[in-house]
């Protein structure tokens, strides 16, 4: 469960705009990547934190 959205850009890969979301959950970030060309979702660990 995403506990917090960190913040949220666009890019391009060429002319496919690409949708980056950073979230927190679980004690870990990551970042997921929507391509709007093909409709695909990446996810990437970005770094473990703590939280205490």
């Amino acid at each position: 469960m995403v506990e917090k959205v960190n913040q949220v850009w666009n890019s391009r890969e060429g002319i496919t705009r690409v949708i980056h979301i950073a979230v927190s959950a679980a004690g870990n970030d990551y970042i997921l990547t929507f391509n709007s060309d093909d409709f695909t979702w990446t996810v990437h660990v970005s770094e473990a934190t703590t939280h205490g």
